[in-house]
């Protein structure tokens, strides 16, 4: 699979207003807030699995801000830097995947990525805390369309997606 820039016409989602969802402090609610912690259909993926340990996945446990946007802080595990302390791109756009997947439905509907976009403003780092964001836009059948951003705790852009799931019948 290759990375390719994105083209994008949206916006990426915008920060939570909530403090307590910027916070690396908050893991209970974050953990609290996560509904794949109770039922999950893909409860080893990569990104948001809540069978996967530290530093074998992601663990980006996003829960609801309201009915169209979730946040999760996710602190980078130093497994996932490489020798300058960045994670690898792939690392970075799995860090874009599922927010997504958590404001279109999941895991009440089972739901599968079709297609995304992304842009990698800068690399992270491990060690690196930063905002996980999530955004549906719009449904259209089985299509759900939404975007995801991580953030900076001070409120920069890193990366960006648009992305396109599928609802399986």
């Amino acid at each position: 699979m290759g990375v390719r820039p994105a083209r994008r016409g949206v916006g990426p989602p915008p920060r939570s207003r909530r403090r307590h969802q910027h916070s690396a402090a908050a893991p209970a609610t974050r953990h609290h807030a996560h509904l794949g912690h109770e039922h999950h259909p893909f409860d080893r993926c990569f990104t948001c699995g809540p069978a996967r340990e530290e530093g074998d996945g992601l663990r980006i446990f996003s829960g609801p801000i309201d009915d169209t946007h979730s946040a999760a802080p996710w602190t980078v595990h130093e497994s996932f830097g490489e020798d300058d302390g960045s994670v690898s791109a792939p690392v970075a756009w799995a860090a874009l995947d599922c927010p997504g997947g958590w404001t279109a439905g999941f895991p009440d509907t089972v739901l599968l990525l079709g297609r995304m976009t992304a842009e990698i403003i800068r690399r992270p780092m491990a060690g690196e805390t930063l905002l996980a964001t999530g955004w549906r836009r719009a449904e259209d059948g089985r299509k759900r369309h939404t975007s995801t951003a991580l953030y900076t705790p001070d409120g920069h852009l890193v990366g960006r997606s648009e992305q396109i799931w599928f609802a399986v019948a």
